[in-house]
């Protein structure tokens, strides 16, 4: 079985041939900024309790989150806002 992500638009597709996934354990935290150096650039966070903020500089990334998966594109920044916070929807901002 081939992995499955799903878009900011929620279309499905496979992963790319070089990918990297995040699974960040937002329970554990009450916030958080961290850098990770993925293949051949980096991966920004933040969370801030309610809203999770991911950068980044590479291509074929991906977050699960909560049961969900989002795709990470290259130089566009996606936020996800905490379920208890029902009024926002994911998206790319």
């Amino acid at each position: 079985t081939t992995p499955t992500w799903a878009s900011a638009s929620g279309s499905p597709g496979a992963l790319p041939s070089r990918s990297f996934v995040l699974e960040p354990q937002l329970s554990f935290f009450s916030d958080f900024q961290c850098t990770l150096p993925v293949g051949d650039g980096n991966v920004q966070m933040d969370w801030d309790g309610k809203r999770l903020r991911i950068y980044t500089e590479c291509a074929g990334g991906a977050v699960m989150l909560e049961g969900q998966t989002f795709s990470l594109r290259p130089g566009e920044e996606l936020c996800i806002v905490s379920p208890a916070n029902s009024s926002y929807k994911p998206g790319v901002i």
